[in-house]
Parts: C-alpha cells; structure tokens; sequence
C-alpha cells in the first residue's frame, strides 16, 4: 500500500471573521479560500457576512462588495466582467462557475475556492 504525506503547511486552517456592520438581517456568510505562496503559512478560509439588502446577486457582485467596503486585501481574477472571456472561473461549492454570470443561490452560506486540475 502506498503512502502519501502531504506537506505540514498544506492543511487549510480556519482564518479572518468578518462580521457584518450594518445590522441587517439578509446576510450569507460567504468562506473564501486564500493562500499567500510567498509566505509559509498554511491556506486558510476566510468568512466574511455580507448585507444582501445592498448588494446585487451575481458572485461577481459579492466578491466587489467585499473587497471594496469589507477585506481590500482581496484579489480575484476578472477581465470582462460578463462572463465571456472565461477569466472569472472558480470553483463555488463543488461546482465551477463563472462568477460574473453566476447568480447566488438562496444558500446562507458558500464557499469559494481557486479552480484546480485545470
């Protein structure tokens, strides 16, 4: 039987909450893989609540909301901003996805991580 040992900094750890300030009650927490390669620290998942009452339903949309007004630190790839040109694909759940054309779901929670085996 073959064993295999993953790197000690290749366990995703938990990472930043961002907890909503605007008191509204429509929120979707919203858990974004990041991973900084230039550093030794593991990957982690950040979460963030985000106010749906003022943000529009596409991914792309949340994604702007957060870096623009919650994490600036943020950083994600789009070019078009319509889903055409296919730079905007991640995986969202198990599923890929453009996040310029894809609308969120009625879900409360999602987790968006970089696409991989591409």
């Amino acid at each position: 039987m073959v064993q295999i040992n993953l790197p000690k900094n290749s366990e995703v750890t938990q990472g930043k909450y961002f907890q909503d300030k605007t008191g509204s009650k429509n929120i979707r927490k919203v858990n974004v893989y990041r991973w900084d390669p230039s550093t030794e620290e593991n990957p982690r998942l950040d979460t963030y609540e985000v106010d749906m009452d003022n943000c529009p339903s596409k991914v792309l949309d949340i994604l702007n909301k957060i870096k623009n007004e919650i994490d600036p630190t943020l950083a994600y790839r789009r070019s078009c901003a319509h889903g055409v040109c296919g730079s905007c694909a991640m995986n969202m759940g198990v599923k890929m996805v453009l996040h310029a054309q894809h609308l969120m779901q009625k879900l409360m929670e999602i987790l968006i991580s970089i696409l991989c085996r591409i």
